[in-house]
Protein backbone atom coordinates (compact mmCIF):
# COMPACT_ATOMS: atom_id res chain seq x y z
CA UNK A 1 0.00 0.00 0.00
CA UNK A 2 1.55 3.68 -0.67
CA UNK A 3 2.16 5.65 1.66
CA UNK A 4 0.18 9.02 2.19
CA UNK A 5 2.64 11.71 2.59
CA UNK A 6 1.91 15.36 4.61
CA UNK A 7 3.05 16.86 1.22
CA UNK A 8 0.28 14.63 -0.18
CA UNK A 9 -2.00 16.35 2.46
CA UNK A 10 -0.80 19.74 2.33
CA UNK A 11 -1.69 19.55 -1.97
CA UNK A 12 -5.29 18.28 -1.45
CA UNK A 13 -6.43 20.68 1.29
CA UNK A 14 -4.52 23.34 -0.86
CA UNK A 15 -2.18 25.04 2.14
CA UNK A 16 1.76 24.90 2.72
CA UNK A 17 3.35 21.75 4.40
CA UNK A 18 4.56 24.06 7.04
CA UNK A 19 0.36 24.82 7.88
CA UNK A 20 -0.75 21.01 7.43
CA UNK A 21 2.48 20.23 10.05
CA UNK A 22 1.00 22.66 12.65
CA UNK A 23 -2.74 21.46 12.52
CA UNK A 24 -1.94 17.63 12.38
CA UNK A 25 0.75 18.53 15.61
CA UNK A 26 -1.93 20.12 17.21
CA UNK A 27 -0.99 24.14 17.30
CA UNK A 28 -3.40 25.44 14.84
CA UNK A 29 -4.87 27.20 17.54
CA UNK A 30 -1.93 28.20 19.46
CA UNK A 31 -0.33 29.73 15.82
CA UNK A 32 -3.51 31.25 14.71
CA UNK A 33 -4.46 29.28 11.75
CA UNK A 34 -8.03 29.73 11.01
CA UNK A 35 -10.99 27.21 11.79
CA UNK A 36 -11.80 26.72 8.39
CA UNK A 37 -7.98 25.73 7.18
CA UNK A 38 -8.02 23.76 10.22
CA UNK A 39 -10.21 21.88 9.31
CA UNK A 40 -9.83 21.32 5.71
CA UNK A 41 -6.35 19.81 6.47
CA UNK A 42 -8.20 17.48 9.21
CA UNK A 43 -10.57 16.43 6.49
CA UNK A 44 -7.74 16.05 3.48
CA UNK A 45 -5.81 13.57 6.12
CA UNK A 46 -8.85 11.67 7.21
CA UNK A 47 -9.64 11.37 3.02
CA UNK A 48 -6.11 9.86 2.13
CA UNK A 49 -5.53 7.77 5.14
CA UNK A 50 -2.65 9.97 6.69
CA UNK A 51 -0.82 8.18 9.31
CA UNK A 52 2.54 10.18 10.74
CA UNK A 53 5.49 8.05 11.25
CA UNK A 54 6.91 9.78 14.55
CA UNK A 55 9.31 6.89 15.04
CA UNK A 56 10.68 7.33 12.02
CA UNK A 57 11.09 11.11 12.81
CA UNK A 58 12.85 10.13 16.15
CA UNK A 59 15.06 7.42 14.87
CA UNK A 60 16.44 11.11 12.44
CA UNK A 61 16.44 13.64 15.50
CA UNK A 62 13.27 14.73 14.70
CA UNK A 63 10.10 15.38 16.49
CA UNK A 64 7.94 12.50 17.64
CA UNK A 65 4.84 14.10 19.43
CA UNK A 66 5.74 11.70 22.56
CA UNK A 67 6.41 12.40 25.98
CA UNK A 68 8.13 9.45 28.33
CA UNK A 69 6.17 9.87 31.61
CA UNK A 70 7.51 7.58 34.73
CA UNK A 71 4.99 7.02 37.53
CA UNK A 72 4.04 5.24 40.16
CA UNK A 73 0.74 2.68 39.07
CA UNK A 74 -0.11 1.56 42.35
CA UNK A 75 -3.33 0.40 42.35
CA UNK A 76 -5.18 3.25 44.47
CA UNK A 77 -6.87 6.28 43.55
CA UNK A 78 -4.78 9.92 43.36
CA UNK A 79 -2.00 8.00 41.37
CA UNK A 80 -4.38 6.57 38.74
CA UNK A 81 -6.40 10.11 38.26
CA UNK A 82 -2.61 12.30 38.26
CA UNK A 83 -1.91 9.89 35.36
CA UNK A 84 -5.14 10.24 33.55
CA UNK A 85 -5.02 14.26 33.73
CA UNK A 86 -1.28 14.06 32.12
CA UNK A 87 -2.70 11.93 29.64
CA UNK A 88 -5.65 14.03 28.43
CA UNK A 89 -3.77 17.54 28.22
CA UNK A 90 -0.59 15.59 26.23
CA UNK A 91 -4.40 14.47 23.51
CA UNK A 92 -5.40 17.47 23.97
CA UNK A 93 -2.03 18.80 22.72
CA UNK A 94 -1.72 16.12 20.05
CA UNK A 95 0.82 14.15 21.87
CA UNK A 96 1.19 10.28 22.64
CA UNK A 97 2.42 9.46 26.02
CA UNK A 98 4.71 6.39 26.72
CA UNK A 99 4.00 5.57 30.24
CA UNK A 100 6.05 3.59 32.84
CA UNK A 101 5.16 2.48 36.22
CA UNK A 102 8.18 3.32 38.44
CA UNK A 103 8.13 0.44 40.80
CA UNK A 104 10.05 2.35 43.06
CA UNK A 105 12.96 0.48 41.44
CA UNK A 106 16.05 2.05 39.95
CA UNK A 107 17.09 -0.42 37.67
CA UNK A 108 14.05 -0.14 35.79
CA UNK A 109 13.82 3.35 35.51
CA UNK A 110 16.73 3.17 34.39
CA UNK A 111 15.54 0.63 31.75
CA UNK A 112 12.67 3.11 31.00
CA UNK A 113 15.11 6.36 30.23
CA UNK A 114 16.89 4.24 27.95
CA UNK A 115 14.00 3.25 26.13
CA UNK A 116 12.25 6.40 25.83
CA UNK A 117 15.99 7.97 24.02
CA UNK A 118 16.14 4.50 21.88
CA UNK A 119 12.07 5.62 21.13
CA UNK A 120 13.16 9.71 20.63
CA UNK A 121 10.85 10.69 22.84
CA UNK A 122 10.65 14.85 22.75
CA UNK A 123 10.75 15.12 26.49
CA UNK A 124 10.26 13.51 30.27
CA UNK A 125 8.21 14.07 32.82
CA UNK A 126 8.45 11.63 36.29
CA UNK A 127 7.83 11.26 39.40
CA UNK A 128 10.78 10.20 41.89
CA UNK A 129 10.27 8.61 45.03
CA UNK A 130 12.89 9.92 47.76
CA UNK A 131 14.59 6.87 47.07
CA UNK A 132 15.04 7.57 43.47
CA UNK A 133 15.74 11.16 43.93
CA UNK A 134 18.51 10.25 46.31
CA UNK A 135 20.27 8.05 43.84
CA UNK A 136 23.12 9.39 42.03
CA UNK A 137 23.10 7.03 38.81
CA UNK A 138 19.28 8.43 38.81
CA UNK A 139 19.78 11.93 39.27
CA UNK A 140 22.71 11.77 36.75
CA UNK A 141 20.19 9.92 34.21
CA UNK A 142 17.50 12.73 34.75
CA UNK A 143 19.92 15.37 34.13
CA UNK A 144 20.68 14.06 30.54
CA UNK A 145 17.38 15.26 29.34
CA UNK A 146 16.99 18.50 28.22
CA UNK A 147 13.32 18.31 28.32
CA UNK A 148 12.08 17.34 31.16
CA UNK A 149 9.53 18.53 34.19
CA UNK A 150 9.87 16.68 37.71
CA UNK A 151 7.31 16.29 40.26
CA UNK A 152 8.38 16.28 43.56
CA UNK A 153 7.45 16.51 47.65
CA UNK A 154 8.27 17.53 50.51
CA UNK A 155 10.44 14.32 50.85
CA UNK A 156 12.39 14.52 47.64
CA UNK A 157 12.58 18.30 46.60
CA UNK A 158 15.78 18.76 48.86
CA UNK A 159 17.30 15.79 47.08
CA UNK A 160 16.87 17.32 43.60
CA UNK A 161 18.78 19.30 41.32
CA UNK A 162 18.55 22.67 41.46
CA UNK A 163 18.49 23.28 37.92
CA UNK A 164 15.71 20.75 37.23
CA UNK A 165 11.97 22.68 36.44
CA UNK A 166 9.64 20.80 38.78
CA UNK A 167 5.98 21.00 40.17
CA UNK A 168 6.18 20.52 44.07
CA UNK A 169 3.23 19.68 45.85
CA UNK A 170 2.97 20.93 49.37
CA UNK A 171 1.26 19.26 52.13
CA UNK A 172 2.00 21.82 55.44
CA UNK A 173 -0.75 24.06 54.01
CA UNK A 174 -3.21 21.42 53.85
CA UNK A 175 -1.94 20.13 57.53
CA UNK A 176 -2.43 23.53 58.75
CA UNK A 177 -5.43 24.24 57.48
CA UNK A 178 -6.89 20.68 59.21
CA UNK A 179 -4.97 21.55 62.85
CA UNK A 180 -6.75 24.55 62.58
CA UNK A 181 -10.38 23.11 62.08
CA UNK A 182 -9.55 20.75 64.93
CA UNK A 183 -8.67 22.98 66.97
CA UNK A 184 -11.28 25.49 66.21
CA UNK A 185 -14.28 22.57 67.17
CA UNK A 186 -12.80 21.52 70.57
CA UNK A 187 -10.41 18.53 69.80
CA UNK A 188 -7.74 18.06 72.52
CA UNK A 189 -6.77 14.28 71.64
CA UNK A 190 -5.60 14.22 68.18
CA UNK A 191 -3.52 11.14 66.91
CA UNK A 192 -2.36 9.40 63.48
CA UNK A 193 -2.67 5.82 62.03
CA UNK A 194 -0.18 4.59 59.54
CA UNK A 195 0.14 1.64 57.39
CA UNK A 196 4.01 2.53 58.22
CA UNK A 197 6.16 5.06 58.51
CA UNK A 198 8.17 4.89 55.23
CA UNK A 199 6.82 7.46 53.11
CA UNK A 200 4.02 8.62 55.21
CA UNK A 201 6.93 10.26 57.94
CA UNK A 202 6.81 13.85 55.96
CA UNK A 203 2.96 14.04 56.15
CA UNK A 204 3.26 12.99 59.93
CA UNK A 205 5.78 15.67 60.59
CA UNK A 206 3.83 17.94 58.88
CA UNK A 207 0.72 17.01 60.78
CA UNK A 208 2.34 17.13 64.12
CA UNK A 209 4.05 20.68 63.29
CA UNK A 210 0.52 21.82 62.63
CA UNK A 211 -0.84 20.64 65.74
CA UNK A 212 1.52 22.23 67.91
CA UNK A 213 1.50 25.73 65.79
CA UNK A 214 -2.24 25.42 66.63
CA UNK A 215 -1.47 24.85 70.99
CA UNK A 216 -2.46 21.24 70.16
CA UNK A 217 -0.40 18.51 71.23
CA UNK A 218 2.01 16.99 68.74
CA UNK A 219 4.43 14.40 69.44
CA UNK A 220 5.10 11.49 68.11
CA UNK A 221 3.81 9.30 70.43
CA UNK A 222 0.55 10.01 69.28
CA UNK A 223 1.55 8.13 65.77
CA UNK A 224 0.13 4.23 65.62
CA UNK A 225 1.74 2.67 63.11
CA UNK A 226 0.45 -1.13 61.79
CA UNK A 227 3.66 -1.45 60.37
CA UNK A 228 4.64 -5.61 60.76
CA UNK A 229 0.88 -5.88 61.70
CA UNK A 230 -0.94 -6.85 58.18
CA UNK A 231 0.24 -9.20 55.40
CA UNK A 232 1.93 -6.31 52.84
CA UNK A 233 -0.17 -5.82 49.55
CA UNK A 234 0.09 -2.67 47.09
CA UNK A 235 -3.02 -3.36 46.09
CA UNK A 236 -5.82 -3.55 48.78
CA UNK A 237 -5.21 -0.78 51.42
CA UNK A 238 -8.36 -1.79 52.99
CA UNK A 239 -7.20 -5.52 53.55
CA UNK A 240 -3.93 -4.01 55.26
CA UNK A 241 -5.53 -1.39 57.37
CA UNK A 242 -8.52 -4.49 58.34
CA UNK A 243 -5.86 -6.86 59.24
CA UNK A 244 -3.51 -4.51 61.35
CA UNK A 245 -6.19 -2.70 62.88
CA UNK A 246 -7.47 -6.12 64.41
CA UNK A 247 -4.22 -7.30 65.59
CA UNK A 248 -3.49 -4.13 67.32
CA UNK A 249 -6.21 -4.09 69.02
CA UNK A 250 -6.71 -0.38 68.95
CA UNK A 251 -9.29 1.19 71.27
CA UNK A 252 -10.09 4.13 69.01
CA UNK A 253 -11.67 6.20 72.40
CA UNK A 254 -8.14 6.88 73.04
CA UNK A 255 -8.10 9.73 70.54
CA UNK A 256 -11.11 12.70 69.83
CA UNK A 257 -9.58 13.21 66.24
CA UNK A 258 -7.94 10.84 63.74
CA UNK A 259 -5.66 11.45 60.61
CA UNK A 260 -5.34 8.76 58.60
CA UNK A 261 -2.16 7.95 56.20
CA UNK A 262 -5.14 6.72 52.93
CA UNK A 263 -8.31 6.91 52.73
CA UNK A 264 -9.01 3.27 52.84
CA UNK A 265 -7.51 3.15 56.00
CA UNK A 266 -9.68 5.88 57.04
CA UNK A 267 -13.10 3.64 56.32
CA UNK A 268 -11.79 0.78 57.62
CA UNK A 269 -11.32 2.92 60.97
CA UNK A 270 -15.10 4.31 60.43
CA UNK A 271 -16.75 0.35 60.99
CA UNK A 272 -14.19 -0.37 64.12
CA UNK A 273 -15.66 2.61 65.24
CA UNK A 274 -19.35 1.31 64.67
CA UNK A 275 -18.40 -1.87 66.17
CA UNK A 276 -16.53 0.07 69.17
CA UNK A 277 -19.79 2.11 69.70
CA UNK A 278 -17.52 5.22 68.93
CA UNK A 279 -19.87 8.38 67.10
CA UNK A 280 -17.98 9.73 64.22
CA UNK A 281 -18.10 12.42 64.51
CA UNK A 282 -19.20 13.50 67.44
CA UNK A 283 -16.29 11.15 69.62
CA UNK A 284 -14.18 10.92 66.48
CA UNK A 285 -13.33 13.58 64.40
CA UNK A 286 -11.80 10.90 61.59
CA UNK A 287 -10.02 12.30 58.20
CA UNK A 288 -8.13 10.42 55.20
CA UNK A 289 -6.03 11.17 52.84
CA UNK A 290 -6.00 11.10 48.65
CA UNK A 291 -9.15 12.68 48.96
CA UNK A 292 -11.01 9.48 47.03
CA UNK A 293 -14.27 9.24 45.00
CA UNK A 294 -16.03 6.86 47.51
CA UNK A 295 -15.04 9.41 50.52
CA UNK A 296 -18.65 11.02 49.53
CA UNK A 297 -20.67 7.58 49.42
CA UNK A 298 -19.51 7.11 52.81
CA UNK A 299 -21.81 7.55 56.09
CA UNK A 300 -20.68 10.28 57.26
CA UNK A 301 -19.20 11.83 54.22
CA UNK A 302 -15.31 10.86 54.72
CA UNK A 303 -12.81 14.47 55.21
CA UNK A 304 -10.05 14.20 53.52
CA UNK A 305 -6.30 15.80 52.02
CA UNK A 306 -6.68 16.39 48.21
CA UNK A 307 -4.05 16.45 45.94
CA UNK A 308 -4.85 18.52 43.37
CA UNK A 309 -3.99 16.54 40.59
CA UNK A 310 -5.77 19.01 37.91
CA UNK A 311 -3.39 22.21 38.88
CA UNK A 312 -0.16 20.19 39.10
CA UNK A 313 -0.97 18.58 35.58
CA UNK A 314 -1.42 22.32 34.38
CA UNK A 315 1.67 23.57 35.45
CA UNK A 316 3.12 20.12 34.01
CA UNK A 317 1.78 20.97 30.87
CA UNK A 318 3.17 24.61 31.23
CA UNK A 319 6.52 23.62 31.74
CA UNK A 320 6.89 21.07 29.33
CA UNK A 321 5.65 23.10 26.16
CA UNK A 322 7.79 25.86 26.92
CA UNK A 323 10.59 24.05 26.97
CA UNK A 324 9.24 22.49 23.77
CA UNK A 325 8.94 26.10 22.15
CA UNK A 326 12.48 26.59 22.90
CA UNK A 327 11.88 28.67 25.96
CA UNK A 328 14.29 28.26 29.33
CA UNK A 329 12.55 27.11 32.24
CA UNK A 330 15.89 25.73 33.99
CA UNK A 331 15.55 26.32 37.71
CA UNK A 332 11.54 26.97 37.79
CA UNK A 333 9.99 25.38 40.78
CA UNK A 334 5.90 25.80 40.69
CA UNK A 335 4.16 24.99 43.79
CA UNK A 336 0.42 23.49 44.39
CA UNK A 337 -0.24 23.30 48.12
CA UNK A 338 -2.84 20.35 49.18
CA UNK A 339 -6.21 21.19 50.59
CA UNK A 340 -8.24 19.88 53.45
CA UNK A 341 -11.34 19.16 52.38
CA UNK A 342 -13.90 19.18 54.61
CA UNK A 343 -16.62 16.99 55.07
CA UNK A 344 -19.25 15.39 58.10
CA UNK A 345 -16.29 13.07 59.22
CA UNK A 346 -14.35 15.85 60.68
CA UNK A 347 -16.78 17.31 62.70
Amino acid sequence: MKVVTLKAVAEKAAVARSTATHVLGGRGDELGIRLETQERVRQAARELRYQPNYLARGLTGGATQTLGVIWSFAAYHPHMMMRRELAMRLHTRGYQPLMADSFNDKERVRRDLDEFRRRGVDGLIIRPSSDLAGDKGIVKEIDRWSRKVVVADEVSTPLMRQSWPAVVREVQPAMDELARHLAATGRRRPGVLISSLGGNQAKTAAFLAALESHGLPGSWDQVVSLEGLYEKSQDDHCQMFEEGIGRAGLDFRRFDALLCNCDEGAAMVLRACEQQGVRVPEDLALIGFNDSPFCKGLSPRLASIGWENAKTADLVMQLMFSQLEGKTVEGVRESVPLTFQWRESAG
